[in-house]
């Protein structure tokens, strides 16, 4: 599942709340990938629980307490070893994880954005 790939790319832009990522996905990526509130909660415990990511808690405006989530080392480690090794089966019906993997390539450089987009049209021209 690439969906907790998907926050550490987008944490790795700026330290978000979870709303903030909901609304991102929401405005910025949704029509090529898409994530329910509940399974980015989700997903954030599990990050945290395996230390790919940090919480800090902040004063809300006018409620309860900002959980604000930020990557750690560990887990731009982790998400550059994800965008570097592409699986061979890459699912594109609901979610299409190449263009996820494209977006987040600026975390891996130019030349392996090329090779993996080479590479992926080969596959594409294999399956045709």
């Amino acid at each position: 599942m690439s969906l907790p790939h998907a926050i550490l790319g987008i944490l790795n832009m700026m330290p978000m709340t979870g709303y903030d990522l909901n609304r991102f996905f929401n405005d910025s990526i949704n029509f090529f990938y898409s994530a329910q509130m509940s399974q980015i909660y989700r997903e954030l415990k599990t990050l945290e629980k395996n230390k790919l990511v940090t919480v800090k808690e902040e004063p809300g405006c006018k409620g309860p307490n900002k959980k604000i989530y930020t990557i750690t080392p560990e887990g731009i480690v982790h998400l550059k070893e994800w965008l570097i090794n592409e699986p061979e089966k890459i699912d594109e019906d609901n979610r299409n994880t190449f263009l996820l993997r494209v977006m987040l390539s600026s975390n891996v450089g130019i030349e392996e954005l090329y090779f993996q987009i080479k590479k992926r049209l080969k596959k594409y021209q294999i399956d045709l």
